[in-house]
């Protein structure tokens, strides 16, 4: 059995679950049983609709110390039988990681270093991970070929790049905190595009407000914690996005993308992405004007050569089978059945 802790809620977004959940669905074709630990019930009810089981652990997701006990006494009795805790949170501490590691082997996912972990594995998939560690760390995995997405991100084939810039795909996250969608609606000019498709996550709290707003605006199409998201990025001529994982989505479908950075976990994204050609960025909302510079990217965009260069650069990167080898690193290094265990090779980028 493998055991995954995360989180979900109107703090922490969809994020770090949707990528659990990406390495779970690579996990159940090698490992039967996958469950999942979490904090409270917020998570249930898509886990159930992803067919996953669960343990609630009735604690403060953002104290997790407090939860030592419990989880103490779960892989003493039922998660006797799990080889592998894969941890998922911001909330870590020092006492937190060295205490579980006395239970259960345990696997990091981490985007920025707090400290040193006391972990077995860690997984950096971030394009920044080379500023914080070796690359010749043979029990760790890094870098975004390691990126977990979706199955729906596997396989997508040459990015058609239209001759003029039709569809535009707005994104910024589950909550967008910083009303950052409705503020680049405002900015650019709707009137030269086809139709501009705003994503809201499951907790944009404006939302009603916002379609009030966009209504008499025929181009501009407003959705809410869509279940296809593949599909308008495949759609889209450009998107424009915060620089959290949905990056490593659009890289690996080859749409031309503008990304900005919200708080201090994005900015390696952001900045690796621009410094690699790929992604140009927008900058950083606390510090730069992001939303003239959002314009200025569009305009420098719209000459289909410029997108269709960033476009083979993005696949290139990112080719949407992260998952599948993190998967294949846990069962052979970990899985209970060394039978189901594919050879494992460091992908070179």
């Amino acid at each position: 059995m493998i055991c995954i802790r995360a989180d979900m809620n109107d703090t922490v977004g969809l994020g770090h679950m949707m990528r659990c959940l990406s390495i779970a669905d690579a996990l159940k074709e090698k490992e039967p049983e996958v469950l999942f630990l979490t904090a409270d019930e917020q998570g249930a009810a898509l886990l159930e609709k992803r067919g996953y089981e669960y343990v609630v652990l009735y604690s403060e997701w953002d104290h997790l110390e407090g939860e030592l006990s419990s989880l103490e006494s779960f892989f003493s009795t039922r998660g006797k039988s799990c080889s592998l805790l894969i941890i998922d949170t911001y909330q870590i501490t020092q006492r937190y990681l060295g205490t579980l590691k006395t239970f259960v082997p345990t696997l990091l996912i981490d985007d920025i270093p707090l400290f040193s972990y006391d972990v077995d594995s860690v997984l950096c998939y971030g394009i920044y991970y080379k500023n914080y560690y070796p690359k010749d760390r043979k029990d760790c995995l890094f870098g975004p070929a390691y990126a977990p997405l979706r199955k729906e991100f596997q396989g997508a084939g040459e990015k058609l790049i239209r001759e003029a810039v039709e569809n535009v795909l707005i994104l910024s996250g589950g909550t967008d905190a910083n009303d950052m969608l409705r503020q680049i609606v405002r900015q650019i000019d709707t009137k030269k595009y086809r139709r501009i498709d705003i994503v809201c996550g499951l907790y944009y709290p404006e939302y009603d407000d916002f379609v009030r707003e966009t209504d008499p605006v025929p181009e501009v199409i407003l959705h809410k914690n869509i279940s296809n998201i593949s599909e308008y990025m495949k759609d889209a001529d450009i998107a424009v996005s915060a620089g959290g994982s949905t990056l490593y989505e659009l890289c690996a479908l080859g749409t031309p993308t503008i990304s900005y950075c919200l708080e201090d976990n994005q900015m390696g994204n952001v900045e690796g992405f621009d410094r690699s050609g790929i992604i140009p960025s927008a900058g950083d909302i606390r510090k730069d004007p992001v939303l003239e510079n959002i314009v200025r990217l569009l305009e420098e965009l719209a000459p289909c050569e410029r997108r269709r260069k960033l476009s083979k650069g993005m696949q290139r990167k990112v080719d949407g089978r992260g998952a599948e080898r993190i998967a294949d690193f846990i069962i052979a290094r970990y899985g209970d059945d060394k039978t189901l265990a594919r050879a494992f090779l460091q992908p070179v980028e």
